[in-house]
């Protein structure tokens, strides 16, 4: 396997998982509304976030995949960077024991731009 093959092997698995874990918290900030708006409330976050929050994840997964704007595309990224943090420090603030997500989110998001960069340096 070449070396092209094999970035596009870890860009595309990293990216897939980063966009299951961001999706199930997109489909969740919707199914589950009251659980995070309690959630939120008690990591100190106002709960009016959640909406627009998701819309963003999805629209940040949308650039991350599409990858025609490359600033965007950057932006995405630093977007989930920052929201990934942030998620793990209130997680661990409360002491809930659920920042392992953000912590495999985080881990995947890494990757998957570095892999980015190697794999789409043209652009």
């Amino acid at each position: 396997m070449n070396l092209t093959k094999k970035l596009e092997l870890i860009y595309y698995t990293s990216t897939g998982l980063l966009t299951i874990i961001t999706g199930y918290a997109i489909v969740s900030y919707h199914t589950n509304y009251e659980y995070f708006h309690h959630s939120f409330i008690q990591f100190g976050y106002p709960p009016y976030l959640i909406y627009p929050l998701s819309v963003l994840k999805f629209l940040g997964l949308l650039v991350i995949w599409i990858r025609r704007f490359p600033l965007l595309t950057s932006l995405a990224y630093a977007g989930f960077f920052y929201n990934i943090i942030l998620g793990f420090i209130a997680h661990l603030s409360v002491g809930d024991n659920k920042q392992w997500s953000a912590l495999l989110a985080f881990i995947f998001l890494v990757i998957s731009f570095f892999s980015s960069r190697r794999l789409f340096q043209h652009e």
